[in-house]
């Protein structure tokens, strides 16, 4: 390996940066970070695999109802956060200022408010033309006809729109650890839809461990089908070609593009970018991280490591430990965490301009990443991607007991079966925002951390600003030991103040209602040494 100086090597992160962040490709190998036991466990996956052929025919149903040290991060000064939210130069409420609910009160008028942000106009991207047209997607009637541990589903109905959607599938793999091991797993799969017609992004992420129909292969976990295609030959299209086969088969959902790397990558593309703002809702308690030492086998040594509510700034590693960890957590909760990650890097890819350079810096990037996308497939997606916003970008992920139900093979395998909630969640993936959503008006709110935890306020307005709330974090105010809504609205939105409490988690016996026809904000959030901001499935803090 050839080693380049370091500026080069920063312009070399930025440029793999904007291929990744262009089309949120920079997760894609958070999650391929595994520990030594896993990798142990890699032949008796294998060996199962080839086992497959003498398996009993049994019903899904039946089977179903046999039912080390390591530094702490240091949080960011709030002086240096404050309002980090935004991209440089952007408004807090956007380019027209704080739009106010109506009021059920006569309201005069008012001066307005010295403390509001004049935003600076960005500049416009010149780009070249850009083309992009969608591949065909292959289809089968039938994935396998050998027998199987479960019964075979049948192909999914095919979902359609008549919006103009595209879909590309993140992959992260955990090639890195073991570059001569065939046997590539796709731990991390985020599928991105872009409704190109709307202008807006739906996420879905894919957990590793489901079961599903692998064509030809049969019954078996998501994760294996790109590895399996590769060591295969699979025709057409190799590894993603089976992927892209058996996700249509099982979920009917098509994937045109793929674009692949790994955890080596990631980490490259946070530390080149500086790091990233992460807005940290639940507690990381006692997860055990490498602490970049070996013992005397060589074997790499893990100790308990917390990660408290709060609000950091993550270099590569650390964000690669959180994306990937779930020790006492579910996979399912790392997905949640995964797409995080995702909007956080989109975000600071934005700020820093660095999507407009996409012409220059292609053939840097494309030596890195894996990926059937072409130039003219990224020119006609930087438009899109410079103008979303993040009330635009919808967050999916799987929950157990709703989408899935777990199960245990005959051969000891943890494993996840779909069950019919999730052809809903899909439904819901591919329908767009509606039109009232991509123009609503959700009000201007203000946040007060009265709380003795530092930047609870901008965790809160991370989580409001990606609903599509307009928020300001106001810094540390007078200690209060209960958390309060003040509606100044007069209750003229309920439905407004429900979607407020229900993200911030908030209890809906702290709402007070103070009509204010003079008010500069519609809502005052105070948050007490009460407040709990995780309401994530698993974590047992979700109020009503």
């Amino acid at each position: 390996m050839i080693m380049k100086p370091r500026g080069c090597l920063r312009s070399f992160g930025r440029a793999l940066l904007l291929l990744l962040l262009l089309i949120g490709v920079a997760l894609l190998a958070n999650a391929a970070w595994l520990n030594w036991r896993e990798l142990q466990a890699r032949a008796e996956r294998r060996a199962l695999i080839e086992r497959h052929s003498t398996l009993f025919p049994a019903t899904a149903t039946a089977l179903q109802q046999g039912r080390l040290s390591v530094p702490t991060p240091t949080p960011v000064p709030q002086s240096a956060l404050r309002l980090a939210y935004f991209a440089p130069d952007r408004a807090p409420y956007g380019a027209f200022g704080p739009r106010l609910l109506p009021t059920n009160t006569r309201r005069p008028t008012r001066t307005p408010d010295p403390s509001a942000f004049t935003p600076t106009p960005q500049p416009t991207a010149t780009l070249p033309p850009a083309t992009s047209t969608l591949p065909r997607v292959p289809f089968r009637e039938v994935c396998t006809e050998k027998p199987q541990v479960t019964a075979v589903p049948p192909r999914a109905p095919r979902l359609r729109s008549e919006d103009d959607i595209l879909n590309i599938i993140l992959l992260g793999t955990d090639e890195d650890l073991q570059p001569n091991e065939p046997s590539v797993r796709t731990d991390t799969m985020v599928i991105v839809s872009i409704n190109r017609t709307v202008g807006s992004v739906a996420m879905l992420s894919l957990p590793r461990d489901l079961y599903v129909c692998i064509p030809q292969l049969g019954m078996q976990r998501l994760n294996v089908a790109y590895g399996w295609g590769q060591s295969v030959g699979w025709s057409p299209g190799g590894g993603f070609g089976l992927l892209q086969e058996t996700i249509l088969y099982n979920f009917g959902i098509p994937i045109h593009f793929y674009a692949k790397v790994s955890f080596n990558g990631f980490k490259a593309l946070i530390d080149a970018l500086g790091g990233v703002n992460i807005a940290v809702d639940c507690p990381m308690i006692d997860q055990l991280r490498f602490t970049g030492q070996y013992d005397a086998q060589g074997t790499p040594v893990y100790a308990p490591y917390t990660l408290d509510v709060g609000y950091y700034r993550m270099d590569g590693s650390l964000a690669l430990w959180y994306a990937r960890v779930r020790q006492r957590l579910s996979d399912f909760d790392r997905n949640r965490r995964q797409q995080q990650l995702l909007r956080a890097m989109w975000r600071e890819a934005l700020s820093q301009g660095l999507l407009q350079k996409a012409p220059e810096l292609w053939s840097q990037a494309s030596q890195i990443v894996e990926t059937n996308l072409q130039l003219p497939d990224i020119l006609g997606l930087l438009p899109f991607a410079l103008n979303l916003t993040p009330e635009n970008i919808g967050s999916f992920q799987l929950v157990k007991g709703r989408e899935t139900d777990a199960w245990r093979t005959p051969y000891g395998e943890d494993v996840q079966i779909p069950t019919e909630g999730l052809f809903e969640t899909l439904r819901q993936f591919y329908t767009p925002p509606t039109r009232n959503r991509l123009v609503r008006n959700l009000g201007s709110i203000e946040v007060i951390n009265g709380s003795p935890k530092p930047n609870y306020d901008l965790v809160a307005v991370d989580l409001l600003s990606w609903e599509g709330f307009r928020a300001v974090a106001r810094g540390q105010g007078e200690a209060t030991a209960q958390t309060v809504i003040y509606d100044y609205t007069g209750s003229a939105s309920p439905q407004v103040l429900q979607e407020l409490r229900r993200t911030l988690n908030i209890r809906a016996d702290r709402i007070i209602s103070q009509p204010d026809p003079n008010r500069t904000v519609d809502f005052r959030v105070v948050l007490g040494a009460d407040y709990v901001s995780c309401s994530a499935p698993g974590f047992g803090t979700r109020v009503n």
